[in-house]
């Protein structure tokens, strides 16, 4: 899968796929809620998130969603904190992790997360260090005390 931020896409291609070859399918159309989609990410079940950085969203496809798809899910307004995002992961028991760039954060949202929904927590400020993240993972480094802190 890939998103395409100046179309308002997200394509997805066969693999091994390689030289000029078309799309095996595509999302993309007004209902589907993508404004510059910037990054990804799978479940193990095949749904699709993807974070918008125009619009300051997250959409949720179903699996083999395909066309002019309607989002399961969006998480947006001004209660999400989601401010210009760049990456998207999630972790085991389905929270969803963003990266902000807009305001230094990363943002956590509980499994099932939709619509105006405030974040299970946030990870911002001075001592963090974080500058613009660009990507975060669910899966913490080796020695870490807790699986579901997002490693940046």
């Amino acid at each position: 899968f890939v998103a395409n931020s100046s179309a308002s896409t997200i394509t997805e291609y066969a693999p091994g796929a390689g030289g000029n070859v078309a799309p095996i399918a595509s999302i993309a159309g007004s209902a589907t809620g993508l404004d510059n989609p910037r990054f990804i990410t799978i479940d193990s079940s095949g749904k699709l998130y993807v974070v918008n950085a125009l619009s300051n969203s997250i959409t949720e496809y179903a699996s083999g969603a395909k066309g002019n798809a309607t989002p399961v899910a969006t998480i947006a307004g001004s209660a999400t904190g989601i401010d210009d995002p760049i990456g998207i992961a999630r972790d085991s028991s389905g929270r969803i992790y963003v990266t902000n760039a807009g305001d230094n954060a990363i943002t956590a949202y509980a499994s099932g997360a939709n619509s105006n929904v405030a974040p299970v927590y946030v990870l911002q400020g001075t001592k963090t260090g974080l500058t613009a993240p660009r990507a975060c993972s669910s899966t913490a480094p080796a020695g870490s005390s807790s699986p579901t802190t997002p490693a940046v």
